[in-house]
């Protein structure tokens, strides 16, 4: 099954997220933590809120790797909702 038969939800959540990764990586490499959370923000709430709430002690690299992850998950769902709804569109032709 090659990559013009996928699903469109799939072929989105699959784009977002690999975007998340490569900026996520760059600028954690990079040192810049703070441009780490502005890119990811919204997308890494749920995990700044744990980490205040439950007060957790990270290094730098583990919370930005944390930061990541959690934005990767959301901009799948984010991307596999915006495919699934140009699927839908797209198939109505």
């Amino acid at each position: 099954m090659g990559w013009k038969n996928w699903p469109y939800f799939f072929k989105g959540g699959i784009m977002f997220s690999l975007i998340s990764l490569v900026t996520g990586f760059i600028l954690s490499s990079s040192g810049g933590e703070i441009l780490l959370i502005l890119t990811h923000g919204i997308a890494a709430l749920p995990f700044i809120l744990l980490y205040t709430l439950f007060d957790w002690q990270a290094s730098a690299s583990k919370e930005n790797l944390l930061i990541t992850l959690f934005a990767t998950i959301t901009y799948f769902i984010l991307g596999s909702i915006i495919g699934w709804i140009y699927g839908k569109i797209k198939n109505r032709k």
